[in-house]
């Protein structure tokens, strides 16, 4: 039985050592009782400037969730909990050396 959300948190993102192109990483929480556990089997996408949406990733069973090869500029990370509904949008930016 899979646990409701309560919250979800978003964790790091952190550059590859690629000069055009980045991984786009991080970890998901929910909070269960006034704990934080991981949240596994989340999808996550990536939704560009031009509104085109990247595949969709699942969270592993430890909650993190990776995109590889992403080309710099301005994302919207979207954090799909309930299949059909709607997605928690992060906005993001990825440049060649750092995301903010």
């Amino acid at each position: 039985m899979r646990r409701p959300f309560r919250g979800i948190l978003l964790a790091t993102f952190v550059p590859c050592l690629c000069a055009s192109a980045a991984t786009v990483r991080g970890k998901l929480l929910q909070t269960v009782a006034n704990r934080q556990i991981p949240a596994g089997g989340v999808s996550v996408t990536l939704l560009d400037g031009q509104n085109k949406r990247s595949f969709a990733v699942q969270s592993d069973a430890s909650g993190m969730y990776f995109f590889q090869n992403v080309s710099p500029g301005n994302y919207t990370l979207q954090i799909w909990r309930k299949p059909g509904g709607p997605p928690i949008p992060y906005p993001i930016r990825v440049t060649g050396a750092t995301m903010k």
